[in-house]
Formats: C-alpha cells, sequence, structure tokens
C-alpha cells in the first residue's frame, strides 16, 4: 500500500507552479550573486529546480485523472445494468416454461438479484449462478421451447466475465490513483523546498535590500494563501 504524503504547503498548486517559475527567473539573473555566498546553490542547482518545476507541471492532474475513473466506473455501471436486463428476461421465459411451478421458476437464483443490483462482484456472481442453472439440462430444453435461446445463455457468463474484468479494472485506477496523488505531493513538495531554500538564501543575499528579498517570499503579502485556499484535490 502506498504511504500518505503530506503537502508541506497552502497555496493551489498552480499558484505554487506559478510562484516557483518566478524564484527561477529571478535566480538565473542573480544566481552569481546566490553563489558566492552558498557555493552549492549553483548552475546545477539551478537546472534540477527547473526539472523539478517542469515534472511537477507534467504530472497529471487528479481532475484528469478522476475523469479517466470515472469513465471505467461508467463502463462497469452499463455493464451491470446489460446484466440486469439480462436477468430479468431471463425470468421471463422462466415464468413462461414454468407458469405453475414457482420453485423452477425461481431456481436460478433470483433471491439474490436485488442485493446484485448496486454490487458488481455480487452481479457477476448471480449471473454465473442462471448461467449454470439455465445450462443444465433440466432446465435449457424447456427455456428454449419457449424462445430462449443459447445466445442468451451464453450471453449470462460473458457479462460476469465482463463485470469481473470491469471491476479488476476499476480497482486497479483506484489504486493508481492514490498511488499518483502520493507521487504529485511529492513533486510539487520538492519545488516547495526549493523555494524555501531559496527564499532562506535570500534573506542573506539581500540581507540589507528588502525589495529584492521580497522577490523571494513564498506567499507575496497581496496573495498570501490561507490552509482553507489549499488545493481540495490533495487534502
Amino acid at each position: 500500500m502506498a504511504q500518505t504524503a503530506h503537502r508541506t504547503f497552502t497555496m493551489a498548486n498552480e499558484v505554487l507552479l506559478e510562484r516557483a517559475r518566478v524564484f527561477r527567473a529571478r535566480l538565473l539573473v542573480e544566481l552569481p550573486e546566490f553563489t558566492a555566498h552558498f557555493p552549492w546553490l549553483d548552475a546545477a542547482w539551478a537546472a534540477d529546480f527547473g526539472a523539478e518545476v517542469e515534472a511537477a507541471d507534467a504530472f497529471p492532474s487528479d481532475l484528469s485523472v478522476r475523469l479517466d475513473l470515472q469513465v471505467i466506473t461508467s463502463d462497469l455501471m452499463q455493464t451491470m445494468h446489460q446484466g440486469h436486463i439480462a436477468l430479468r428476461a431471463l425470468a421471463g421465459y422462466a415464468a413462461l416454461a414454468w407458469p405453475t411451478d414457482r420453485e423452477r421458476q425461481r431456481a436460478f437464483g433470483q433471491d439474490r438479484w436485488p442485493a446484485a443490483r448496486q454490487n458488481c462482484l455480487r452481479m457477476a456472481e448471480a449471473l454465473e449462478l442462471a448461467y449454470a442453472t439455465a445450462e443444465d439440462p433440466d432446465f435449457r430444453p424447456h427455456l428454449m421451447e419457449k424462445g430462449y435461446t443459447q445466445t442468451a445463455i451464453d450471453q449470462l457468463a460473458a457479462l460476469a466475465t465482463e463485470l469481473r474484468g470491469r471491476n479488476n479494472l476499476q480497482e486497479a485506477a483506484k489504486a493508481d490513483r492514490r498511488v499518483k496523488k502520493r507521487d504529485r505531493v511529492m513533486l510539487f513538495n520538492a519545488v516547495w523546498q526549493r523555494m524555501s531554500t531559496l527564499s532562506i538564501c535570500a534573506s542573506v543575499v539581500w540581507a540589507g535590500d528588502a525589495e529584492r528579498r521580497k522577490q523571494y517570499q513564498r506567499y507575496p503579502a497581496k496573495t498570501k494563501k490561507k490552509v482553507a485556499d489549499a488545493d481540495p484535490s490533495e487534502e
């Protein structure tokens, strides 16, 4: 299981990236002054900073990941709907095949169908049981005599298999979203750490110049963010 990563900043991701680019643009101009005070803060450090900013910017947003998951979920729900329709059709043919035999009519697992309406794995199980019963030589001839087809019987098994596959795909997408969220937070935290380092260094480099120090304030006075303004997708 992916470990949780916590944001070390409170501004929205897009605002952080915009501010980070301002920092880096100023740094590239004033790099000699920084390097004079901090030899390790050199061109390589500035290049790494830029690479981290671009990596954070290129990483899929939580919105795009959620939209992909919604598509997968929509496909799953559509398959569940098809399964429900297939079961209802089977129940109709069963009523025609055994109009006076209640037990045979309901031998296809109808008692499980209500619970299967909102649970894909239960729906898959219901379809598998219905398929196994419909394929039984004691039931199939009577159903087919009333017009039920082998294609319809096979569709029960096919829908069950499809449901299990789509459920696995959905679970994998949910797990991937959690991993992406952690990785995204770590990428943005790294950018924030670079900005924090620059802010501290700027307080030394421009100790006597308040205006230049202000250029490296992580939260500019006019756009200071509160925790409540943090990107809700990462909370």
